[in-house]
């Protein structure tokens, strides 16, 4: 098999030193990028592709996430609609996918032995898929059970309420799973192969190889790949300078964090959140015997410096002077939890407080206490969470291969290769106008959404998708899909 001539190579990425494997990233000539990881002595191999679009690009809602269903059922040269997954159930193998606002993800493993046969089958989810019709009928009945057990997922539903507190002409309002009411529509297959069509190019992929083999090898392994067409016609021509292409491309998956925080730009979450949502407790029906209250905070992509969230994190849960602890001391919860979702263009804070029995009837305090720390936040010093980020890089243990390349190839999307294996344990620490300004988003508490999970609350009000009992001012603009 003969290696095909890459646009670009990288081989110098930050990694540590008991890490033995060798790293090459290359873009093929269809404008793909492949990261390639040869660990001699890995007992599977694997591989992840994902595409930088998601539920943000569709018009149907649901529609991302049906075709990735449907990449599975079937291709012009495997055309069983089992196929593929006897192939990797037979040696040892497993595969997945999911589908996020603005990233579809696929990824399997497999026994060493198969590699190369598995990478061609899945190579031609992207190449040539059939989306026959009896297909698209059984793989809504998946997406609509698939949805049903969502129902009653708790977080599920709490995103759901999420979604209605946004203005329902923006993305974020839209419902992504999908089910029965939104896919069983005329010409449904015909959107989904426009959804394809339009894109799913090369450009926008990223794939993660991981194996026994040499590089080598890998490197011609992956010339199957080379078949994806690149629909927005940016091949690279030979003749051009590799170096400016580069950086070109380096510009374009550093967007996330060159976005201009101190130019506020994403600060025009007016246009997202409904102002009626805004500093307000929400309740709704939980399905468990619990009551949780939840704030999420718009703020600045954590991607644009990691340590700085980290930090805000781990103060916020230090258990004798974090904000934790003052709550634990009012006897207001008995346990909080902080989570960061970051787009391209913003990042969404979340603190899930559980509150005590004593709690519940003290909802404002809460949110009084939790706003006050902002407020009053001062400790800025850094210095133990550079050492522990140092340690903790340096001493990190290996991951199954498939776990590698699922998240490696999502991250790719927007993290820098030099660092795609140190980016969480980055040390560049902040300047303060940056500082001032994140915390600043974060004690707004007029910008705050407050949601509150109770299993006794009841209205005559649902949500019109999961059948959540809400506040009926929370539906009066509620989308109509």
């Amino acid at each position: 098999m003969k290696k095909i001539n890459f646009i670009y190579s990288v081989t110098e990425i930050v990694k540590n030193k008991a890490d033995d494997n060798i790293y090459k990233y290359v873009v093929l000539p269809n404008n793909l990028k492949f990261l390639l990881i040869s660990d001699l002595n890995a007992d599977k191999s694997g591989c992840s592709l994902s595409v930088g679009i998601g539920s943000f690009d569709e018009k149907i809602n649901g529609l991302a996430h049906f075709l990735e269903h449907l990449l599975f059922m079937g291709t012009e040269k495997y055309p069983e609609e089992n196929a593929y997954m006897d192939f990797l159930n037979l040696n040892n193998g497993s595969s997945n996918a999911y589908t996020t606002d603005e990233c579809t993800v696929y990824y399997f493993d497999i026994s060493n032995n198969y590699i190369d046969k598995g990478l061609d089958m899945f190579a031609q989810f992207f190449i040539s898929p059939l989306f026959n019709k009896d297909s698209v009928d059984r793989e809504m009945s998946a997406v609509n059970s698939e949805f049903l057990s969502n129902v009653e997922n708790e977080n599920s539903r709490m995103h759901r309420i999420l979604q209605l507190c946004c203005n329902k002409d923006t993305r974020e309002s839209n419902f992504n799973i999908g089910n029965f009411e939104t896919l069983n529509i005329e010409n449904i297959r015909d959107h989904v192969i426009n959804l394809y069509e339009t894109k799913y190019s090369a450009d926008k992929m990223i794939g993660v190889l991981y194996s026994n083999k040499s590089i080598e090898e890998m490197e011609k392994m992956i010339n199957v790949f080379n078949l994806i067409k690149n629909k927005n016609n940016q091949i690279q021509n030979e003749n051009e300078n590799s170096d400016f292409f580069y950086n070109r491309f380096i510009q374009y998956i550093l967007k996330v964090q060159k976005i201009n925080f101190l130019h506020k730009k994403i600060y025009s979450f007016q246009d997202i959140i409904r102002n009626d949502c805004k500093n307000k407790i929400i309740k709704y029906k939980s399905i468990e015997k619990s009551k949780k209250l939840a704030i999420f905070i718009k703020t600045g992509s954590s991607l644009i410096c990691p340590i700085l969230f980290t930090h805000i994190v781990d103060q916020f849960n230090m258990e004798d002077t974090g904000c934790i602890a003052i709550l634990k001391d009012k006897n207001l919860a008995y346990d909080v939890s902080i989570s960061i979702d970051n787009v391209s263009w913003y990042g969404l804070f979340c603190i899930e407080i559980y509150p005590t029995n004593y709690g519940t009837n003290k909802l404002d305090d809460i949110l009084k206490v939790i706003n006050e720390y902002f407020l009053n936040f001062k400790n800025w010093n850094f210095k133990c969470l550079i050492n522990r980020n140092k340690i903790n890089f340096e001493y990190k243990e290996k991951e199954d291969v498939i776990d590698v390349v699922e998240e490696l190839s999502e991250r790719l999307q927007t993290v820098s290769i030099v660092n795609i294996l140190n980016f969480e344990y980055t040390n560049d620490v902040p300047d303060q106008d940056l500082i001032n300004e994140v915390i600043k988003s974060l004690g707004n508490k007029d910008q705050w959404i407050i949601l509150y999970a109770d299993d006794e609350y009841t209205s005559k009000f649902n949500d019109g998708i999961f059948g959540i009992e809400v506040d009926s001012f929370l539906i009066k603009k509620m989308q109509v899909f």
